[in-house]
């Protein structure tokens, strides 16, 4: 059984992509957490309990604008917060 050139070049592509993977990942670990670094915010968010560095980062990212909220307990925006019982 033959394989044709499509399934060929498309099947080294893949595996191409899954070896290259790992790698990318790693170095946007490593970007990630330097600017993490970097920012002041998302070091201050990361003080929150159960924030970690990803999460501090796409919040810091997300709100651009801190001041729209009054306080921690009091949001203008209180449907972004999560209401626990």
């Amino acid at each position: 059984m033959r394989l044709s050139r499509c399934t060929v070049v498309g099947c080294h592509t893949v595996t191409v992509q899954a070896i290259e993977a790992p790698k990318r990942i790693y170095q946007l670990e490593w970007d990630l957490l330097a600017w993490y670094r970097s920012n002041d915010l998302t070091q201050r968010i990361a003080t929150v309990p159960g924030v970690s560095l990803l999460g501090a980062s796409a919040l810091a990212a997300t709100i651009t604008d801190p001041t729209q909220f009054r306080s921690a307990a009091n949001p203008r925006h209180s449907d972004m917060c999560v209401r626990r019982p």
